[in-house]
């Protein structure tokens, strides 16, 4: 993976697959254990362009958790809405992040966020702070006791744990993605585990052929498309062939479902 800040003076990241694998592993038993989260939970992250974003995505998938990342330039409201929505007790997020040439403070939308997802119904337990710059904080917004934590001050203990992937269901969902609210209450599409690894796999072979179904990369199967979200408004929870608590018509979603493109770094 090759990282490219936004500052050019500044040299690129280059992570390797085993480098990736061991930070994921690290950060999954960091979630494990120091967060106690556990199959099917909810996590959503407000991060921007980062390795860190990719690193944590690919931690959750490793124990089952499912995320939602919320676009790093929306405001701490809207990604407190989504909490809510989407029963996260868990908020990952960073200090500060460039964008423009400017270093901009990111800290002070998590405590918008879980203010306003407490006044939704939802409290969030932990606010995990990645670092901009490692041993540095960058934000002017301090620190909640008791409830935010740098990442780099707890990650030692975790230091090369390797936690082994749980088996997860087809059908078990896997990431929430939430559109932009611009049309009303922002809508949840839940994107099942199956669904994206089959995805993966058959692009390569479906796009050597003229079928309706691969134009957008998405094979077809006697069972459903994989390329198959579920939208509804509800509450979310983590049960086999439900989304929420009512039925959800299936919708297709080739390219995403109002995502964007996210903040700069």
């Amino acid at each position: 993976m090759l990282w490219v800040p936004e500052q050019e003076s500044k040299q690129p990241q280059t992570i390797t697959y085993q480098e990736l694998y061991r930070r994921v592993n690290e950060f999954a038993a960091l979630l494990r254990y120091h967060c106690g989260l556990k199959t099917g939970d909810r996590v959503t992250f407000h991060l921007p362009m980062v390795p860190e974003l990719p690193i944590a995505m690919l931690a959750c998938a490793r124990l089952g958790v499912i995320h939602s990342q919320v676009f790093g330039g929306f405001s701490g409201i809207a990604a407190g809405g989504r909490i809510a929505d989407s029963g996260s007790r868990v908020l990952i997020t960073m200090d500060a992040y460039h964008r423009n040439g400017t270093l901009i403070d990111h800290k002070i939308k998590a405590d918008e966020a879980v203010a306003e997802a407490r006044q939704l119904g939802q409290d969030v337990d932990k606010v995990l702070v990645f670092s901009r710059y490692p041993g540095r904080y960058s934000s002017p917004t301090p620190m909640v006791n008791g409830r935010d934590e740098l990442v780099d001050d707890i990650a030692g203990p975790y230091r090369g744990a390797v936690v082994e992937p749980v088996s997860m269901p087809a059908e078990a969902p896997l990431f929430l993605m939430y559109t932009s609210g611009t049309t009303g209450k922002p809508k949840g599409c839940q994107h099942s585990t199956g669904g994206y690894l089959s995805y993966v796999t058959g692009r390569p072979s479906t796009t050597r052929t003229s079928t309706s179904a691969t134009r957008t990369g998405v094979p077809r199967t006697s069972a459903g498309s994989p390329g198959t979200a579920t939208s509804c408004t509800g509450r979310w929870r983590w049960a086999p062939r439900a989304c929420c608590t009512r039925a959800c018509p299936p919708t297709r979603m080739p390219g995403g479902c109002g995502g964007s493109p996210n903040g700069s770094a």
